[in-house]
């Protein structure tokens, strides 16, 4: 994988997280709303996937992993195991969003679920969109805060 067969995605997608930091700083009740729709998107996505063509995942983050310790891991048990890890994945996506971020109770779980996740898929670089999960865990953190300070969300 290399950034000329993915730059128009990739540029796409970095561009996006930082719009999506300015919506978490700005307004709470539509960073909450954006990431529910991102987190179930993702997840319905990545379970479709999982079934109908699991081997791009190991295609798609084998080359791309920059730590050996997750290229180990693609090439390994994950290259057997496809669907069963990204539908594991997609469930822990819908389960962020629909049950966690959008409920008050909840919400700090979501929200530090979803910066865990981003952090763990960052060391798959380009496949990933490096910096792009990055950008996408600032605007959970923003949107923690924004969440905490109490204010009244003006969205």
């Amino acid at each position: 994988m290399n950034l000329q067969n993915f730059l128009v995605p990739y540029i796409i997608s970095n561009v996006f997280s930082l719009a999506l930091i300015f919506v978490c700083a700005r307004w709470f009740k539509a960073g909450k709303i954006v990431w529910s729709v991102i987190f179930v998107a993702a997840g319905a996505f990545n379970i479709f996937t999982a079934f109908t063509s699991p081997h791009i995942y190991v295609e798609a983050y084998g080359p791309s992993a920059v730590l050996p310790f997750y290229r180990d891991f693609i090439y390994g048990a994950f290259s057997r195991y496809t669907a069963l890890y990204v539908t594991l994945i997609g469930v822990g996506q819908i389960t962020t969003a629909g049950l966690l971020l959008l409920s008050h109770r909840t919400f700090r779980l979501g929200i530090l679920g979803g910066i865990l996740f981003l952090l763990a898929i960052a060391p798959l670089g380009l496949g990933s969109a490096f910096p792009c999960t990055l950008l996408m865990a600032v605007s959970l953190v923003l949107l923690w805060r924004k969440g905490q300070s109490g204010e009244k969300p003006a969205f």
